[in-house]
C-alpha cells in the first residue's frame, strides 16, 4: 500500500468534487435574505418575502418564546436579569423577559425567524434565548426603523439613524 503526499490531498478532493454534479447543482446558490424586524408588516414590506412565509417564520418565534422564556415570580427579578423596563406580564404572578424584535431568514425554501430580547450593558443589543449575541447593522442587513429604535434605547450611545456601534457590526 503506498501512502500518498498530504500536499495532494486536497489537489485530489477537488479534482474529484467536481465529478458527476449535474448543472442544477452548479447553478449559483441564492444569498440568504436577513432581516430585523417587529412586525410581520415589516417583514413583508422588504419586498423579498412573501408575507405567508413572514407570519409562519415569526408565529413560529413567537410561539418560542411563549414556551421557552424564563418566567419570574416577580418584577424586580425579572428585571435584573433582563434590565429595567425590558420585562412584562406572563400571566398569573409572573413576568418574562419582553420579546423586542425578530430576526427572519430566508435560505433557499426556507424561512425561520428568531425572538430577541435586550441585552443591557453589552456592545450588541440583542441576544437569542440561547444567548447568541446579535447586532443590527444596516449596511449588511435589513433593519427596520423601528427595530433601530428598540436598538438605541437598549445600547447607550446608539443611533437611530443606523449607528449601532462598530463592536456591533461584528458579532452576529
Amino acid at each position: 500500500m503506498k501512502l500518498m503526499n498530504l500536499c495532494t490531498l486536497p489537489l485530489l478532493s477537488m479534482a474529484v468534487a467536481g465529478c458527476g454534479q449535474s448543472e442544477a447543482s452548479k447553478a449559483p446558490v441564492e444569498p440568504p435574505v436577513i432581516g430585523y424586524f417587529s412586525s410581520t408588516k415589516e417583514c413583508r414590506s422588504i419586498g423579498k418575502l412573501p408575507l405567508a412565509d413572514c407570519v409562519a417564520a415569526i408565529e413560529q418565534a413567537g410561539v418560542e418564546h411563549d414556551t421557552r422564556t424564563a418566567l419570574y415570580s416577580k418584577l424586580k427579578l425579572c428585571e435584573a436579569a433582563a434590565g429595567a423596563g425590558n420585562c412584562e406580564p406572563a400571566g398569573g404572578d409572573y413576568y418574562r423577559p419582553r420579546l423586542q424584535a425578530f430576526l427572519v431568514v430566508k435560505q433557499g425554501p426556507s424561512v425561520t425567524a428568531r425572538a430577541l430580547y435586550a441585552v443591557t450593558g453589552s456592545s450588541t443589543p440583542f441576544k437569542d434565548l440561547d444567548g447568541n449575541l446579535y447586532s443590527v447593522d444596516p449596511d449588511t442587513t435589513t433593519v427596520a426603523p423601528s427595530v433601530l429604535a428598540i436598538a438605541s434605547t437598549i445600547m447607550p450611545g446608539a443611533d437611530a439613524s443606523g449607528g449601532i456601534g462598530e463592536a456591533a457590526a461584528n458579532v452576529h
